[in-house]
């Protein structure tokens, strides 16, 4: 990985990010938040509609090279469509209908009682196959993933239906539980080893901690002032702030990065 991007320096990342909200909300400074206007909160959360799904088009497409950066992302992906991986984007688009349609069947199986009654079992299967949905999907293409890479099985002779792209290895067992490393030492691309110490790792994340700390909270209280705005509650910034800054801080100790209330 590149200097700046490793694991451990996210993990440090949460721990700090988890600190500096837990020290603002003691400090009992989350009444900022109260200045923070209904448009901004408004225009955050159409920003992330619209940010979010488009990171996610080169997942679905295949394309190599595609930047984070959402304009720079919308460019890339349109001016290298003939990089499109089909295999990638049939499975994509397959999987988004399948979910759609499986909400679908949720939604007109939501009526059912307890009595008994053929229609009523049907109901209750369609209902509770609609809830698990993205259970089934996961486990519907990881099957056909296994599948397509076992004996480099390729269906389709194309070069534009190329192999699925796959995660790839992912370590065994859950996370270790204990404090965050503060030195990392690791091989780069030319196999020499460089160590880092607590200051080259904190130089890395710096930034990132003001950065992270204002974008968690702002998400979350955006999620939140929403809530209490559609059913009429008054909103605590402060414990916004305590739980946000406690879910970082813990998480740092089970190899976690910086995390905060999800959009979805």
């Amino acid at each position: 990985y590149e200097y700046g991007s490793s694991p451990t320096q996210a993990i440090l990342l949460a721990l700090f990010v988890g600190i500096t909200l837990l020290t603002v909300a003691i400090l009992q400074l989350g009444l900022l938040a109260n200045f923070i206007s209904h448009s901004i909160i408004f225009a955050f959360i159409q920003a992330s509609s619209l940010t979010i799904p488009i990171g996610q088009i080169k997942k679905i497409t295949g394309q190599p090279g595609i930047p984070s950066e959402t304009f720079e992302a919308v460019y890339k992906i349109f001016t290298s469509l003939e990089l499109i991986n089909w295999t990638d984007f049939v499975m994509g688009t397959t999987s988004l209908i399948a979910l759609y349609l499986l909400k679908v069947l949720k939604d007109k199986c939501n009526n059912f009682s307890s009595s008994n009654g053929s229609s009523n079992y049907l109901k209750m299967t369609g209902w509770f196959v609609g809830s698990i949905r993205n259970a089934i999907i996961v486990a519907a293409t990881s099957l056909i993933a296994f599948i397509w890479k076992m004996d480099s099985f390729q269906p389709i002779d194309s070069p534009n239906f190329q192999n699925l792209t796959i995660t790839g290895e992912i370590p065994a067992g859950l996370p270790k539980i204990g404090a965050p490393s503060f030195s990392e030492t690791y091989y780069d691309t030319a196999g020499q080893k460089i160590t880092l110490g607590f200051s080259a790792l904190f130089t890395g994340i710096s930034t990132g901690i003001i950065i992270c700390a204002l974008m968690s909270y702002l998400e979350s209280y955006a999620i939140a002032r929403s809530f209490a705005r559609n059913e009429k509650y008054l909103l605590d910034g402060e414990q916004e702030m305590y739980a946000i800054g406690a879910s970082c801080f813990a998480t740092s100790f089970a190899q976690g990065f910086p995390v905060t209330g999800s959009f979805s």
